[in-house]
């Protein structure tokens, strides 16, 4: 799965690492802290933790928020861009 939030980006949002993008992306999904811990093979401690961080990282105080944000993301990065990336245009 790709990094869809990037420190630094252009549009501010910080860097989730791997394993955060996956939690959030199980959150997105509905599932409770006990089910991505097992989706994950992970303890439920651990997964307090990775949304602990997220939320820091992404400056809300809940899972519907979180998710949200990540939805947005997720839909603004499968847009097509106007204009074509310089690696196009080297060809």
């Amino acid at each position: 799965m790709k990094r869809i939030l990037r420190h630094n980006s252009p549009n501010g949002c910080p860097t989730l690492s791997r394993r955060e993008t996956e939690v959030l992306h199980a959150l997105t999904m509905g599932l409770s802290k006990k089910e991505i811990a097992d989706f994950l093979s992970v303890t439920v401690e651990t997964v307090r933790w990775h949304l602990k961080q997220i939320y820091d990282k992404l400056y809300v105080h809940g899972r519907t928020l979180a998710a949200l944000k990540f939805m947005k993301a997720m839909a603004s990065d499968s847009k097509p861009t106007a204009k074509p990336t310089p690696r196009l245009m080297a060809s």
